[in-house]
């Protein structure tokens, strides 16, 4: 075969040592995981599975997978510890070109199935698709919440091992290389990128803004950044004279000199480069606009 779902024989070659050497990698964590019973994939992927989601399958295994075979740099993909609780575990950064996400359990998380209702949640975003895996089966689910795909990881890595001359022709395999090549990294030129963002789905409704409200809320913070200020000033007066040098005092003095301008347009002041005159100035002195 010349060319196989849809890579060039030596690319999926390629793909499948990768996979590989990314699963075999970790020997000494799939002893430790499981208390020395288990040193490598198959026999740990085998086993009733252990608690290892966050800190062994998520931040290692699945990270490792998703940089290497999938194509996706660091910078391209947002795990799930850096953002808000209730998303996926990972993302990639641009969605137009990548409309999907991934969904990591830990290996004693037999059946997949279970978490159904979690991805249909999720679909209900701006993902086409999304993929629910434990690194030992992947589940490919569509925009309507139905699985479109299976994928045996671990069968797929046991043929690999057992008949690698005729791996490309077996059924594991293929459906293995259809998943990469839907939830791999996309090379985008900028035509490509412009049809996209011309086409893209627009959101069904748009947060209805109430400028009252907005205004109201703009002046609550400004009202409570001055408070602050007015209460910290010797405070603020007692870090300037010891702990900061007279060049990053003047600098705050008139970042300080900034914020008033802000809150008041009309007044433009004339301000002392002092620092501790500007910030013991007396309320209504004109020395120091934010007290004036």
């Amino acid at each position: 075969m010349d060319r196989l779902n849809p890579f060039p024989r030596d690319e999926a070659e390629a793909l499948v040592r990768k996979t590989v050497a990314v699963l075999d990698r970790y020997a000494k964590l799939y002893g430790q995981q499981s208390g020395s019973r288990y040193k490598d994939y198959p026999s740990y992927m085998a086993s009733d599975g252990f608690p290892d989601e966050d800190e062994f399958i998520k931040p290692k295994l699945f990270t490792d997978f998703l940089k290497e075979v999938l194509g996706f740099p660091p910078d391209e993909f947002t795990p799930e510890h850096s953002r808000p609780s209730g998303v996926p575990d990972f993302q990639p950064t641009d969605i137009l070109r990548h409309p999907f996400f991934f969904e990591v359990k830990g290996s004693d998380s037999h059946d997949l199935t279970a978490h159904e209702p979690q991805m249909q949640r999720y679909l209900r975003g701006p993902f086409a698709f999304g993929a629910l895996t434990n690194m030992r089966d992947i589940l490919v689910y569509d925009k309507a919440g139905l699985v479109t795909g299976r994928v045996g990881l671990l069968q797929f890595y046991r043929a690999a091992k057992d008949r690698p001359r005729d791996l490309l022709d077996r059924p594991e395999t293929r459906g293995f290389l259809e998943f990469v090549a839907q939830f791999r990294r996309q090379s985008l030129d900028r035509q490509t990128k412009i049809e996209l963002i011309k086409n893209a789905p627009q959101p069904d409704t748009l947060p209805d803004i109430d400028p009252d409200e907005l205004v109201a809320t703009i002046h609550k913070v400004v009202r409570r950044l001055t408070e602050d200020a007015r209460n910290n000033a010797r405070d603020l007066d007692r870090r300037m004279k010891y702990r900061v040098f007279d060049q990053s005092r003047r600098k705050l003095v008139a970042e300080l000199v900034e914020i008033a301008g802000e809150l008041d347009r009309r007044r433009v002041q004339t301000v002392d480069d002092n620092p501790a005159r500007f910030i013991n100035a007396r309320e209504g002195s004109g020395a120091c606009p934010l007290f004036s």
